[in-house]
């Protein structure tokens, strides 16, 4: 990915404005107390660097998190892309808020679970996982997956 379309999906997804520092070339933003960090592949004026550069290099942090020379500490986290990084610090929305009627789908989980074909109210979220109250038992399943229901 096109360290333009991290910086563009950044300012979309955080609505913050992401930075160069002058002296390292790493873009930065800050979100609710954290830092996303992350580089080009090459440095401005050396013919590789820029905006047009491949990003890479993705790390997460905490403001008030530094890194110790002295020591093995190294503050934050390395993040594979930048999607991950994104959700590390903003999760995804849920596809179904709480008090939507859903169906469980035919999923080799559900059907481990023995929930297909049933149907309940989200009553909780977080992230893409809502917990779910089965209509008629009052059983509670929680931590499920939106990608495993469906709107009822």
């Amino acid at each position: 990915m096109k360290v333009k379309a991290v910086i563009k999906k950044i300012e979309k997804t955080l609505g913050v404005k992401v930075q160069q520092n002058p002296r390292s070339g790493r873009y930065s933003a800050s979100y609710d107390g954290k830092v996303l960090s992350f580089a080009g592949q090459g440095r401005e004026g050396l013919g590789t660097g820029g905006v047009e550069a491949d990003a890479l290099n993705f790390h997460t942090r905490g403001e008030e998190d530094i890194s110790d020379p002295y020591t093995d500490y190294f503050a934050g986290t390395f993040w594979d892309n930048a999607t991950q990084m994104i959700h590390s610090i903003k999760p995804p929305e849920s596809k179904y808020g709480p008090g939507t009627l859903v169906e469980f789908k035919d999923t080799k989980r559900q059907v481990r679970y023995g929930n297909v074909g049933k149907v309940g109210v989200v009553i909780s979220t977080q992230g893409k996982y809502c917990d779910v109250q089965i209509a008629g038992t009052g059983k509670v399943q929680t931590y499920i997956a939106d990608r495993d229901l469906k709107a009822a």
